[in-house]
């Protein structure tokens, strides 16, 4: 069993879960990383920078725990917010972070015990009523509401100032996954009520060990160290997310000196990176997958045929080779196998004599024209060249449209996307939320609207055993493969690097996003 089946396996056995002992703050350093030889001698001391600057591969709209969408977003919170527990480690063991212990009262309750030292970056200190408005909220805001629909958000409760009561409409296994995840951060009730949602998600208040400090449109967040940080304070004080959308751009700005690390490496540079000799560069198995959606509330693609038709006309095992080499895998299903329950499914073989068959008998004999419009960026852009030559040997005629990240986000969500990209991280690393985009309430490309879509997941979100669990989503599984809502292309694997007087940046083990834990990070001098 791979490893992350076996710690989303092993969460599920949410009746005996309790605290752990220690502090566990995501990955551990080893000797030399704390200044210390392994034979116990002093090492000389290395002078370290107050900064460290990431350069990301999009902007962000606003970075509110509660309501981000965008994967960078989801890096730049875990910085900011601190949830209840710590993902689960390589045991399937959460740790202890806002809540020092936890108890399941019963299959629908479990009650967490907080620390009484924490404070939000406006002084405020912390308290159980901060936790419940913090889940209610996430139960209501467009981008959290489907991932927390099972949370009874008018039975969760506080019960003192340091004891919660969180409550669900029925047994839900991923409780922790969700409450572990950068989307159950803790956020200060006082600032989002004198701010307003829009506000707040502009100049966000969390726990976290770094706060926000200023936003440059289009170019960086700063963040500065949490003096009053309840936890390990990190060795720097300075934290920069630079936005480099260009993928080369990004790659050249690390060699060049310009950033310490980057997260997303682009094929064409990873192996020139990889080669250099003052740098790190890291290629992980991640829980992303891209797809091609068609927006089920649009007419033309109510037709099966012509999604079939799509589907055959295209070699997807040739442009994943093309475009990503050994930085991606061909999709075979819905979702990667690093997570529990996933099921092979394809990829669907191409077949043109098919494709043209399929589009003929949905009244197309004489072609299908259309667009597909998806956020900027090299691999999206060099995907969909190959498959429009590709298409266009069927007889179907597809123009490529680019916006920016976040105009395509809004779109999206508001339903306005005919035909689109959908490159979904499950950052719980739950097979409910790989599946997420397929549900109902989900504001994406999409928009399946399928009761019997709904009504499996809410099976799966309420079962406890796992092979029964892993029964209910092989069977959504194959579902929705068959319906052709959408096109698998590759789950990409996820890419960073960073220059080698930065130690530390280590955070793969239960954490889907990759984002660092910043207390392990280390900047020295070059």
């Amino acid at each position: 069993m791979k490893r992350r089946k076996k710690i989303i396996a092993m969460s599920l056995s949410l009746l005996i879960l309790l605290a752990g002992c220690g502090g566990g703050k995501g990955t551990t350093t080893n000797d030399t990383a704390n200044g210390t030889a392994a034979t116990g001698a002093a090492e000389p001391q290395r002078a370290l920078k107050d900064t460290l600057t990431i350069a990301v591969n999009e902007t962000v709209d606003q970075l509110d725990c509660g309501n981000v969408k965008l994967n960078t977003a989801h890096k730049v919170c875990r910085a900011l917010y601190d949830p209840l527990v710590y993902p689960a480690d390589e045991s399937g063991e959460y740790k202890p972070c806002l809540a020092k212990s936890w108890e399941q009262k019963d299959d629908t309750t479990l009650i967490f015990h907080l620390r009484d030292d924490v404070v939000f970056h406006n002084g405020e200190k912390m308290t159980a009523e901060d936790v419940v408005f913090s889940i209610q909220r996430s139960c209501e805001l467009p981008n959290n509401k489907t991932l927390f629909k099972a949370f009874d958000a008018e039975n969760t409760k506080a019960i003192d100032d340091f004891t919660v009561q969180v409550k669900f409409m029925y047994p839900f296994a991923a409780a922790l996954n969700y409450l572990s995840s950068s989307r159950g951060g803790v956020v200060s009730k006082k600032a989002v009520e004198e701010m307003g949602n829009d506000k707040f998600g502009l100049a966000p208040i969390g726990t976290g060990p770094f706060k926000f400090a200023k936003w440059i449109e289009g170019d960086r967040i700063v963040l500065e160290r949490n003096e009053d940080y309840w936890g390990e304070k990190p060795a720097f004080k300075n934290l920069i997310y630079r936005f480099i959308t260009d993928d080369s751009v990004r790659a050249m700005e690390l060699e060049a000196g310009g950033i310490d690390a980057m997260f997303v490496v682009a094929p064409q540079d990873y192996d020139r990176l990889k080669e250099n000799p003052d740098l790190m560069t890291y290629a992980e198995s991640g829980f992303t997958t891209l797809m091609l959606q068609f927006n089920m509330r649009c007419d033309e693609f109510k037709d099966i045929r012509l999604r079939k038709a799509f589907a055959y006309a295209i070699d997807t095992s040739a442009i994943v080779k093309a475009v990503y080499g050994d930085l991606g895998t061909v999709a075979d299903g819905l979702f990667t196998d690093q997570i529990f329950g996933h099921v092979a499914l394809g990829p669907t073989v191409r077949d043109m004599k098919k494709a043209k068959e399929l589009l003929a008998e949905a009244g197309y004999s004489s072609g299908f024209k259309t667009e597909v419009t998806v956020p900027e960026g090299s691999s999206i852009q060099n995907i969909l060249e190959i498959a429009q030559a590709q298409w266009k040997e069927a007889g179907i005629d597809v123009s490529i449209k680019l916006y920016d990240t976040a105009t395509m986000s809004a779109m999206n969500a508001k339903g306005e996307t005919r035909f689109g990209r959908t490159n979904y991280t499950a950052v719980t690393g739950d097979p409910d939320h790989a599946m997420t985009v397929w549900n109902s309430t989900y504001g994406g490309v999409m928009q399946a609207d399928d009761p019997h879509i709904d009504e499996l997941m809410e099976r799966g979100l309420g079962e406890f055993d796992t092979q029964k669990r892993a029964a209910i989503y092989k069977e959504l599984q194959e579902y929705c493969w068959n319906t052709y809502y959408c096109i698998p292309i590759v789950f990409p694997k996820d890419t960073f690097a960073n220059a080698k007087y930065v130690e530390g940046f280590d955070f793969r083990v239960g954490n889907p996003i990759y984002a660092p834990f910043y207390n392990n990070v280390k900047v020295y001098q070059e």
